[in-house]
């Protein structure tokens, strides 16, 4: 298992996403959290789990989220302007997630 608290956070976004790929691929097989207010880190993992005041306020896969107009996560995708990035960032990810689930590796 590997945790990770905002460890990209005081980086530029070109090292970030050099970061975020090494990690993906150092650990594709570990379980990885990561607490991070930069949506773009996390747009590909599993599961979000989105925090409101203290308790939970969403939890679920980035697109069944982004599903609910008024959900804590949409609204959040909303405020940082950058929808279409993160809408693209996300289609990869299904992509992926569709190949990897045809070939076995991924179980929901």
């Amino acid at each position: 298992m590997l945790v990770l608290d905002e460890a990209t956070a005081n980086v530029d976004a070109e090292t970030d996403d050099f970061i975020q790929a090494a990690i993906r691929k150092r650990f594709a097989h570990c379980t990885v959290i990561t607490i991070a207010h930069r949506l773009n880190t996390i747009m590909d993992s599993d599961r979000i789990l989105v925090m409101d005041d203290g308790r939970v306020a969403e939890f679920g896969p980035p697109q069944v989220l982004l599903s609910d107009p008024n959900g804590h996560f949409t609204q959040l995708v909303a405020l940082t302007g950058s929808h279409t990035s993160i809408t693209n960032q996300l289609k990869n990810s299904l992509l992926k997630d569709n190949s990897l689930r045809s070939n076995g590796v991924l179980n929901q």
